[in-house]
């Protein structure tokens, strides 16, 4: 009982590893102890003490003889026994000279899990001299069984963190990449363009204050994965002027040379977001349909309306169009595309953020005609009441 309360004791301050240590102590009567664990291929290293003041960083390779003999008879080695000439369960055994060489080491006791070393104990000398009994030996091997399975758990759960770790940054890269596609595009087009206007003041003009701006937004976008977890804080969501901002990314992308009709009603509708992700949402609208369109004959267009508690922003487009089947089963799964070039992420993404600002991204498309992007966003002065779902 002892055992289990100090094992299962997640209010001390000491980590399970070192509760281990100390849960085998006690039992023993033992003053300390440190715990050598296999967290990396095919080596042992020391990863935590308990009132253990030794120098003892030494390693243990996993083909190591005694490291083998600790996982084949899962024996509980006595170092006072080999000091004195012993024989461990009457076999030779070449125990490391490190662990001899310390006469406050008293016990090495394997860990096993599913048959395989996940590490060891080395126990301190007891407080009161004790000989190791057969009881002894079955109740420590018990407990290491038990032990060895919590700390097999806790390097799978280190593991898997770290799974996701790398995960969430090949994630966040991933949209990174798909962004900074969208951006080459842009930019793509003021080249094309300079080949016939690049002795036009305007559009030099017009050409300066669009590459300023991907620069800022490739900026933006290489600190989104300077970090591998997810940050922190949330993105802040304020009032903002939707009217307003449709403007601004239209003629951005006149500037760009691409040329986007737009059609406001009401100047004053204000929207709860963030200026950030409405840029990347409309980002990638507008570069779906740019793309989903035969590049002499772009017709895009944006509306901007209420409807109900929301604003309502259409982005319609003259492209290729989608078939029903693919937009119900396809369009919003990541790497699903109908373009020969397509990510098939920009619409997942804008979905995603959408629905995070409490709106709804609804999809209408005709093959050969084109397609229309309904986006619903939350009135600030209306009381943001949930869209129905037979709105359309």
């Amino acid at each position: 009982l002892k055992f289990i309360n100090t094992i299962s004791a997640t209010g001390e301050h000491y980590d399970l590893r070192e509760r281990v240590i100390k849960a085998l102590a006690d039992v023993m009567d033992s003053s300390g102890g440190a715990l050598w664990l296999c967290e990396q291929p095919d080596i042992y290293q020391l990863a935590a003490k308990w009132n253990f003041q030794f120098d003892a960083e030494n390693e243990l390779l996993s083909e190591d003889q005694f490291i083998n003999f600790l996982e084949q008879e899962e024996w509980i080695v006595d170092l006072n026994r080999e000091r004195n000439g012993g024989r461990t369960k009457h076999k030779d055994l070449l125990t490391p000279k490190w662990l001899l060489g310390n006469a406050k080491f008293w016990l090495v006791l394997p860990l096993i899990h599913l048959g395989k070393l996940v590490g060891f104990v080395v126990l301190l000398q007891p407080r009161v001299k004790s000989n190791l009994n057969w009881e002894s030996r079955d109740l420590l091997k018990t407990i290491g069984r038990q032990t060895a399975s919590y700390l097999a758990e806790q390097i799978a759960e280190m593991a898997l963190a770290e799974s996701r770790e790398f995960d969430s940054f090949n994630r966040k890269f991933a949209f990174v990449v798909h962004d900074i596609k969208n951006l080459t595009s842009q930019l793509s087009l003021i080249v094309k363009n300079a080949e016939k206007h690049a002795d036009n003041p305007e559009f030099q003009k017009d050409m300066i204050l669009t590459i300023q701006d991907s620069v800022a937004k490739m900026n933006n976008l290489l600190s989104r994965i300077t970090v591998v977890q997810e940050p922190s804080l949330e993105k802040v969501d304020d009032s903002l002027n939707i009217g307003k901002m449709m403007k601004e990314i239209v003629q951005d992308y006149h500037h760009g040379g691409l040329n986007i009709s737009y059609e406001g009603k009401g100047d004053d509708i204000e929207v709860y977001a963030d200026a950030e992700s409405l840029k990347t949402i409309f980002m990638h609208l507008i570069e779906n349909a740019r793309e989903a369109c035969v590049e002499d004959d772009i017709d895009i267009k944006l509306d901007l309306s209420r409807k109900g508690a929301f604003a309502l922003i259409k982005v319609s487009d003259n492209g290729h169009g989608m078939e029903q089947d693919f937009i119900h089963n396809e369009l919003f799964r990541p790497f699903r595309s109908t373009k020969e070039n397509g990510y098939g992420i920009g619409a997942y993404e804008s979905r995603e953020m959408i629905k995070r600002l409490g709106g709804r991204l609804v999809v209408k498309s005709e093959k050969n005609v084109g397609t229309v992007m309904k986006v619903y966003l939350r009135l600030v002065s209306d009381d943001n009441e949930s869209l129905g779902a037979g709105e359309k």
